[in-house]
């Protein structure tokens, strides 16, 4: 991808959704009709917006980081040449945040409602009544018993976990050709990403990466930590997403590789969302394919799913690149956000154990 304009940022955001704990009761009813919901808000509002927060407010990433990027990057074949550049993003704008959630809230929502009501129905597919032993009285049971020495009076039943047993990283393309409403819509998705997870209690991380000037120099932005101390403030960032320079895909994917496979969920998936594939000096095509045909092969060892998202006119190159099982095609922005996010619900109610 070639360089191209500097594009804003984005963040902000202030409600108190917490996680729910699951009960019998009714859920929340779902809102169907939520098919375009981000063009509630002007794009060149937001863009305008995210111009606005561009500054030095980013912090050097400290030393632990630069000694994990060197183990785990640097001392591979693909990058021993390059130079790299780990910045946490600051601020971001709350009130432009709320204004584009407002449209974008009815989309996490429905997810959520969804991954809950699939829990719930699990819950009562493990529930068994009338057991000779349980975790709790069966009083229907015991009122119909007929001999004192009928003790099939306890129902057995085995709650799945409050939260998804998964975690899941976000690496978004930061590249110049992700310029305007791709770049737009990656955003949105990572906004109603992060509001899904935060609200299922699923550890949550964002990253975006680019190569400033041409030639092995890789800047990668964090925007959102596993263990950031304030998740909710941090959510306001995701408004700083920016695009500008090339990219070098393979090195992004090593990293957030590098920080979720120490995690001790068993369930472990990385999402890339890109419009086309990786352009830097001495890394094209070839080299992008082995560097992530051995990234595949790591994680099939250690159980992490990588995921591919598809968002500009290079289709036929990501399908090489990640390959057609691995990659998911989301050309049409417009339903971009809400396609991600189902995808996503349906691979956290597996890992309620």
């Amino acid at each position: 991808m070639e360089n191209s304009t500097e594009m804003p940022d984005i963040i902000e955001r202030n409600d108190d959704d917490s996680t729910d704990d699951f009960s019998e009761q009714s859920i929340v009813e779902q809102t169907d009709d939520v098919d375009s919901p981000m063009f509630d808000v002007d794009p060149l509002e937001v863009i305008e917006s995210v111009a606005k927060s561009i500054s030095d407010n980013t912090d050097v990433i400290d030393d632990f980081n630069k000694q994990l990027v060197e183990d785990e990057i640097i001392s591979t074949d693909y990058h021993k040449k390059t130079t790299f550049f780990i910045n946490r993003v600051n601020g971001g704008s709350k009130e432009m945040y709320d204004k584009v959630m407002t449209s974008l809230k009815p989309i996490s929502k429905q997810t959520q409602n969804k991954v809950r009501d699939a829990v719930l129905q699990r819950r009562r597919a493990l529930t068994q009544k009338r057991q000779s032993s349980g975790n709790r009285l069966d009083i229907n049971a015991y009122s119909k018993r007929r001999k004192d020495d009928d003790f099939n009076i306890f129902i057995n039943s085995k709650k799945p976990s409050k939260n998804p047993q998964m975690a899941v990283s976000v690496i978004v393309d930061g590249s110049g050709s992700m310029y305007g409403d791709k770049m737009l819509s990656s955003m949105y998705a990572s906004m109603i990403l992060e509001d899904f997870c935060r609200n299922l209690g699923i550890p949550f991380s964002l990253i975006s990466h680019d190569v400033p000037y041409k030639g092995n120099q890789v800047q990668i932005k964090e925007f959102i930590d596993f263990d950031s101390p304030n998740p909710k403030k941090d959510r306001y960032k995701l408004m700083k997403l920016t695009s500008g320079g090339c990219n070098r895909d393979g090195f992004a994917i090593r990293y957030a590789l590098s920080k979720i496979k120490y995690r001790k969920e068993p369930f472990k998936t990385i999402i890339i969302i890109s419009d086309g594939a990786p352009n830097d000096a001495g890394y094209g095509m070839n080299q992008a394919k082995s560097d992530i045909d051995d990234i595949y092969k790591e994680c099939k060892k250690k159980g992490i799913e990588l995921l591919a998202f598809a968002i500009g006119d290079d289709l036929p190159k990501l399908k090489l690149l990640y390959g057609e099982e691995n990659l998911v095609d989301c050309t049409d922005l417009t339903k971009f956000p809400k396609t991600i996010s189902s995808i996503l619900a349906e691979k956290s109610k597996a890992a309620y154990k």
